[in-house]
């Protein structure tokens, strides 16, 4: 399997050490995948006391990292060893260095995902919505600062590229003028452009509106707050939100920014 250069990595040592710290996990870890072999090694870790999972070879089809690449989205389970919807061919491995509870995240990159994040403590543990997201924030800023590595663009210039995003979208529910409005409209494409996003039609399609509240919930704002920029009532928000999460195959709403900003759709 040809191993990736070390600056190509997203999961670095630091990522995983920041993971351990924010998510009060016992062991991260991550792992490279080939998509030539249809397998991932895992190879980083942060926290592990023996070395069962240490390169590791998995066919992208097993356990909870295999899920996570097939459906291109977080995965977690509450009991590894007891858990349904996964295979238990690596159940010695992780039994081995003790883990019981697991969370997964994809690393998206050209052609699929690339690698997976892990977090894991060593005992039963249902994660939270607010865990999934914090974890999510922490892969998001390292694929951030990943691109601005191989960028001439300092990431602060995308940060506030994100911003004027959304003060666009907060502006254009304002205007009155329909052909000012597209004008508005398209200046926000051109953004998502300069961060990377895709030209082509994206795999799936989001309402304007959905669009819009995503790229409030992006900048962190709360469900009350984008009400108000965007001049709609609460329960509309939750409701378009709703919809985007529902139509990206997320759960959480850190996970529907994340899917949005793979595919394209925000910058």
């Amino acid at each position: 399997m040809p191993v990736p250069a070390e600056h190509d990595r997203v999961a670095s040592g630091d990522l995983l050490r920041s993971l351990r710290t924010s998510c009060l996990v016992d062991v991260a870890f991550a792992a490279r995948v080939d998509d030539h072999s249809d397998t991932f090694v895992l190879d980083r870790f942060e926290g592990a006391r023996t070395a069962n999972l240490r390169n590791l070879v998995c066919s992208t089809e097993h356990g909870v990292g295999g899920k996570c690449i097939t459906l291109s989205r977080p995965v977690s389970v509450a009991d590894y060893a007891a858990a349904r919807g996964i295979s238990h061919e690596f159940d010695r491995q992780v039994a081995g260095e003790g883990l019981r509870a697991m969370f997964a995240i994809p690393v998206a990159g050209p052609t699929g995902v690339r690698e997976i994040v892990y977090g894991a403590v060593r005992r039963p543990l249902s994660f939270g919505e607010r865990l999934i997201d914090r974890a999510l924030a922490i892969v998001d800023d390292a694929v951030k600062a990943s691109r601005a590595c191989r960028s001439p663009q300092p990431d602060h210039i995308g940060l506030a590229i994100r911003d004027v995003y959304a003060e666009l979208v907060a502006i254009a529910k304002d205007v009155a003028d329909p052909t000012l409005r597209q004008r508005l409209r398209d200046l926000t494409e051109r953004l998502v452009r300069l961060q990377g996003g895709s030209a082509h039609q994206p795999w799936v399609k989001l309402t304007q509106r959905e669009l819009d509240v995503l790229a409030e919930v992006a900048m962190g704002w709360s469900n009350g707050r984008v009400a108000s920029r965007l001049g709609l009532t609460e329960q509309t928000v939750k409701s378009y939100l709703k919809g985007a999460m529902s139509k990206l195959d997320s759960h959480t709403r850190g996970e529907a920014v994340y899917q949005a900003r793979i595919h394209g759709l925000l910058p």
